[in-house]
Order: structure tokens, then C-alpha cells, then sequence
């Protein structure tokens, strides 16, 4: 059986769960902490740390491209799910980067100030240094208050 390892919040983490559901492929969830990546760098002996990874016997597999596709072209290739159709490579990666790079970053910042408040404090405390250093000092707070823009 597989094993999810995710953030129940990450829409990455979703997606993998929504198709694993959707096709019936049965698997558990592992939910983890923010900033405890140990199951996953354990499952990868090392090899990587983000979520989703999927535990498929001994074998785990997360993204570790900038790209990130790699555990559900893992799912797909196992389970024969055709999501990565030949004949639409082209616009999938179009489609893929326009996603990444555009709708991504507004839907993070959103979704991020929804979450980052609930989690309990020291998991709140390394969202938000993570945040931080990524995207400036106050970040989450400047996205709460423009939230209506953003989803706009």
C-alpha cells in the first residue's frame, strides 16, 4: 500500500490525495509538521525533503526539480492513469509553467494566510521565517491585509 507523507494544507498534497482517491488506488495519509521534514528525508535516505512523497514499498518518491512533477508522473506511469497524455505534451507544459509560475505564487500567499494562523505556534513560527526569507520581513501580514486584491 502506498503512503502519502504530506501538509494537509499543500495544494500539491491535495492533488496527489484527489487522484489517488479519484482512481481508487488505495494509500494512507501521513500527515507531518511543517518543520519536521524527518519522514520524508528518511523514506528518501536523504535524497529529498518535500511534500507530497509517496511511499511505494521501499521506493519514495518526492519533487525535487523546480518543476515538481515527479510524484504524480510517478503515479501515473505506475497505475497507467494517462494524466500525462503524449499528444498534449506541449500544452501541458505551457499549461504546467503558466500554473507554476503565475497562479501559484497568488494561490500560495492566499491559502498561506488561511493556514500559517492555525497551525500551532513553533510549527506558525517556521512557516512564517520560512516565508519571510523568501519574500521579505511582514509578508504574511501585508498578504492577510490584501487578501481581496490577491483573490481578485
Amino acid at each position: 500500500m502506498l503512503t502519502l507523507i504530506q501538509f494537509p494544507w499543500s495544494p500539491f498534497c491535495i492533488t496527489i490525495g484527489h487522484i489517488l482517491t479519484r482512481h481508487r488506488i488505495p494509500f494512507r495519509l501521513h500527515n507531518i509538521a511543517y518543520h519536521d521534514r524527518a519522514p520524508i528525508i528518511k523514506a528518501t535516505k536523504g535524497q529529498g525533503h518535500t511534500v507530497p512523497c509517496l511511499i511505494d514499498g521501499k521506493h519514495a518518491i518526492c519533487d525535487l526539480t523546480d518543476f515538481g512533477q515527479e510524484v504524480a508522473r510517478y503515479v501515473d506511469r505506475r497505475y497507467r492513469l494517462n494524466l500525462f497524455p503524449k499528444n498534449l505534451d506541449g500544452l501541458q507544459l505551457i499549461l504546467s509553467r503558466y500554473i507554476e509560475n503565475d497562479l501559484e505564487s497568488v494561490g500560495f500567499k492566499v491559502n498561506d494566510t488561511y493556514v500559517i494562523p492555525t497551525r500551532p505556534l513553533i510549527e506558525r513560527t517556521m512557516l512564517i521565517r520560512h516565508k519571510e526569507r523568501k519574500f521579505g520581513r511582514g509578508c504574511v501580514r501585508e498578504w492577510t491585509t490584501h487578501r481581496r486584491y490577491l483573490c481578485a
